[in-house]
């Protein structure tokens, strides 16, 4: 959508004065046009909702996310959803839908947010289920999945086969750093360790603080010199390092098929087996804050930062009405020194909207040239807001000259003087008249008339345009 339209488009103008009615009204026979414009179902919801009739409100967001889903795959589809969840509240469909598009988009911030602070509903109210499935359906990479089960889970004090699995997955695919953090919290949970120990039975073996790799390799050279019993208590205990390090159950087996092949007979041969196909496990001391630096730092990893979607995603909220939410972004942008130029429309439009009008009057002067205008206009409305009219006028005036077909400022300066009275009368009568044979003729007598009844103000004639107009234009621009 252009900027100017928001401006010019009479739907929008309803919507900005309050004119809840005759813009639904507008919108309806707008659809009956054109029922494949997403953008009018998406404006019928948000005046639904301003009614509080939040089940037609709902309706028409989900037929304009339908269209648009088929043709938009991501950031455009973001104001939408967040509409649905205010009706919604922190239901798990829109919540995976909102996190997976913030962390595909680089939008780090809006994702952990989202994230952390549905998990955090979830644990208070110890809905463990909808925490499983909204992660499951989130993290389509399965050691990552399975990590963030076990953060999601150890509030509960569970989740440890899921640990295991992380950590077996994270190895698999090289990601070393992950797995060392993982495995801090392998002290006192995942596998019993304890366990093993009793089973394997060999002294001083937790003292020896074991190398995995290295004392398997002494167990190997052992085994090929004919050094059958000492490989044996080699291979048990390389077996303990690797459940030690990093709970390594599927090389573990491997060391137990070399340990079968040795033709040693020994009661912990099975015994240890057992353990290695049903692993028990104990239970870990979890600190939950512990988990939530960590799961930032994960997100840190996970989510490459994009600000060019960030300055899209502040537009397309500024152009679907969440000027509050397009603001914070905006100004999170502004405050990392991200250059907003290419948008600032957007930001005027939404500190507009907000009532930061001081924001847009102290606003650097050092803008691009195609700015100019923009920047000026806006200034204009804030200066009108704060009660300053003739400082409005004068920098609406200088607009004007260089470009009457501005934005809508033909309209806002005939507002501001007086003059709008005369307007909208001629509009109210002409829309009375169904058919007429000569309507210019009855539109100058409606003037005249209320010309005389209209106390005369003492203003500056907004500059008449030179091109013709047709009946419409001039019905717009009488008087």
């Amino acid at each position: 959508m252009e900027f100017e339209e928001v401006f010019k488009n009479r739907v929008y103008a309803l919507l900005r004065e309050r004119n809840l009615e005759k813009a639904k009204n507008l919108l309806e026979r707008e659809i009956e046009e054109d029922s494949k414009n997403f953008k009018n179902y998406e404006l019928l919801g948000d005046i639904y909702l301003e009614k509080e009739e939040e089940d037609k409100a709902l309706e028409n967001y989900e037929k304009a996310f339908e269209m648009l889903k088929d043709r938009e795959k991501g950031i455009g589809l973001l104001p939408l959803i967040y509409k649905v969840k205010r009706i919604k509240g922190e239901s798990p469909d829109v919540n995976v839908e909102l996190a997976r598009l913030f962390m595909n988009h680089g939008l780090k911030k809006q994702f952990e947010n989202t994230f952390m602070n549905y998990l955090k509903g979830l644990i208070n109210s110890k809905n463990k289920e909808e925490g499983i499935n909204f992660i499951e359906n989130l993290f389509e990479d399965e050691p990552t999945r399975n990590e963030f089960l076990f953060y999601f889970l150890s509030n509960f004090g569970e989740g440890n086969e899921f640990l295991q699995k992380a950590i077996e997955g994270h190895k698999a695919e090289g990601n070393k750093a992950v797995v060392e953090k993982l495995k801090g919290f392998t002290s006192g949970g995942g596998i019993d360790v304890g366990k093993l120990k009793e089973v394997i039975n060999i002294e001083g073996i937790e003292e020896r603080k074991l190398e995995p790799q290295g004392t398997l390799e002494l167990a190997e050279l052992l085994d090929n010199i004919g050094s059958k019993e000492e490989a044996l208590n080699e291979y048990f205990s390389s077996i303990y390092s690797f459940i030690v390090e990093g709970n390594d159950i599927e090389k573990c087996k491997e060391i137990m098929e070399k340990i079968k092949q040795l033709g040693v007979e020994d009661p912990r041969i099975e015994k240890v087996e057992e353990f290695l196909n049903n692993p028990p496990t104990g239970t870990a001391e979890i600190d939950s804050e512990k988990i939530n630096e960590i799961i930032k730092s994960r997100i840190d990893e996970i989510v490459d930062e994009n600000t060019e979607n960030l300055k899209e995603l502040a537009r397309a909220f500024s152009e679907s009405f969440l000027h509050s939410e397009s603001v914070k972004i905006f100004e999170d942008l502004i405050e990392r020194n991200v250059d907003i130029k290419d948008v600032l429309e957007y930001y005027l439009y939404s500190l507009y909207e907000t009532g930061e009008y001081e924001k847009i009057i102290e606003l650097p002067g050092d803008v691009p040239e195609d700015k100019e205008s923009v920047v000026d206009f806006f200034k204009g409305l804030a200066y009108e807001k704060l009660g300053e009219t003739n400082k409005a006028l004068e920098i609406l005036n200088e607009i004007y000259e260089k470009s009457p077909d501005f934005m809508d400022i033909e309209e806002r300066l005939r507002k501001l003087k007086g003059e709008e009275i005369v307007e909208k009368a001629v509009e109210e009568e002409v829309e009375k008249v169904a058919v007429v044979e000569e309507p210019e003729e009855i539109i100058e007598e409606v003037v005249e008339e209320f010309k005389e009844e209209v106390p005369e103000r003492v203003v500056e004639p907004v500059p008449e345009k030179k091109e013709k107009k047709g009946l419409n234009e001039r019905i717009a621009i009488i008087y």
